[in-house]
């Protein structure tokens, strides 16, 4: 079998919503495409299972799904450290109550979210430091930024 038709199985494969097979399938893209930096494969997953876009060449903790919201676009050749987290809304002090149960539907109280939800757009060639966070005020971080 070619490494497109393996690679267009695997993305497809990923559809089925089971935290271990994603994971497996993510370990194989990675394995067989040369890792982060490379892989065609696993940005089309984050792009279209995840609403994340990631650039050519970029690599690190831009990949980690616990840190980076969907909507997040990530331009080329950017390098990210472990464990940056990315917050794309803040506690409504206009609510009844900071707590989550008032504007979050997840948690089964309300029907829809009740906070706007910030999108970040990530410049080409941007260095972003381990454990660095970026606040929901901030929308776009310009081309060449080093954030530490």
């Amino acid at each position: 079998m070619g490494k497109k038709l393996i690679s267009g199985i695997l993305f497809r494969m990923y559809g089925v919503r089971n935290r271990g097979l994603r994971y497996l399938i993510r370990s194989i893209v990675l394995r067989s495409e040369g890792g982060e930096i490379y892989s065609e494969t696993l940005r089309r997953i984050l792009k279209a299972y995840h609403e994340i876009e990631i650039g050519q060449y970029s690599y690190g903790g831009c990949f980690d799904l616990k840190n980076i919201p969907s909507g997040t676009v990530i331009g080329r050749y950017c390098s990210f450290g472990r464990d940056v987290k990315i917050l794309n809304g803040n506690h409504p002090v206009t609510h009844k109550s900071l707590h989550p149960f008032f504007y979050n539907p997840l948690l089964r109280c309300v029907d829809k979210l009740l906070i706007e939800r910030a999108k970040l757009m990530v410049g080409n060639d941007v260095w972003i430091g381990q454990g660095a966070m970026i606040l929901p005020s901030v929308k776009r971080i310009g081309d060449g930024v080093g954030l530490g």
